[in-house]
């Protein structure tokens, strides 16, 4: 006889699934190298566009630092909402795991006044 019934049982792994922490952390993985992506670009843009604004008459050399800096605070803003949601998943799988969620309400007696 189980000690706990409510425990959620585990299943096997099989061969031909991931197992479900090696999905995050391909998630994880991919989201990192996305913004880093993103940051190279601007980066890039940044290098080419620098010289041909700075030979207009108009003080157009802020424009490339200013993409710069936004995707740069964007990335950072993107990572830790990311973080972030991987951190709540985390506290959801305890709470769930620590609760049992049973289609039948139980069965409560009143007593007769």
């Amino acid at each position: 006889m189980p000690e706990n019934e409510n425990a959620p049982r585990l299943q096997p792994h099989t061969p031909g699934q991931p197992e479900p922490g090696q999905l995050e952390k391909e998630e994880a993985w991919l989201w990192r190298l996305a913004l880093l992506f993103l940051v190279l670009l601007a980066t890039a843009l940044a290098a080419v566009s620098w010289d041909k604004l700075a030979a207009l008459p108009y003080h157009l050399v802020l424009v490339p630092i200013a993409i710069l800096c936004t995707v740069i605070l964007f990335a950072g803003f993107a990572y830790g909402r990311r973080k972030r949601v991987a951190e709540l998943k985390i506290l959801l799988r305890g709470v769930t795991s620590c609760t049992s969620f049973s289609t039948n309400p139980p069965q409560t007696r009143f007593n007769p006044i």
